[in-house]
C-alpha cells in the first residue's frame, strides 16, 4: 500500500468559499478515480507561518496505481485549477509497512 500525502499552501487572496470549492472538488474524486483505496481532505487548523492551508491524506494500492491516479484526467483537469490558487504545493509518497 502507498501512502501519498499533498500539502497545499494557498494564495492570501483566495477566500473560504474558494477553498471549500477546491476541497469538496478533490472530495469528488474518489467517486470517479477506482484506484483510490482511501482519500481525506482537510484544512489546516492551526495557522502558523509554516502551516499548509490544507492537505490530502490518500492511500494506492502500489506506484503503478498511484500513476494511474495522477494521470487520470479528473485529477489532471483539477489539478491544472488548483495550481493557480496555490503559493507551494509538496507531496510526500511512501510505501505503508505491513
Amino acid at each position: 500500500m502507498i501512502r501519498h500525502i499533498v500539502l497545499f499552501r494557498l494564495r492570501p487572496e483566495i477566500s473560504a468559499g474558494q477553498l471549500d470549492e477546491l476541497m469538496d472538488a478533490l472530495r469528488a474524486l474518489k467517486d470517479t478515480i477506482p484506484e483510490i483505496r482511501s482519500f481525506e481532505v482537510a484544512r489546516d487548523e492551526i495557522g502558523s507561518e509554516r502551516s499548509a492551508s490544507f492537505g490530502i491524506l490518500s492511500s494506492f494500492d502500489d506506484f503503478d496505481a498511484l500513476r494511474r491516479y495522477q494521470q487520470h484526467p479528473d485529477h489532471q483537469e483539477l489539478l491544472s485549477r488548483i495550481l493557480l490558487f496555490c503559493e507551494w504545493v509538496r507531496a510526500w509518497d511512501y510505501t505503508l509497512d505491513g
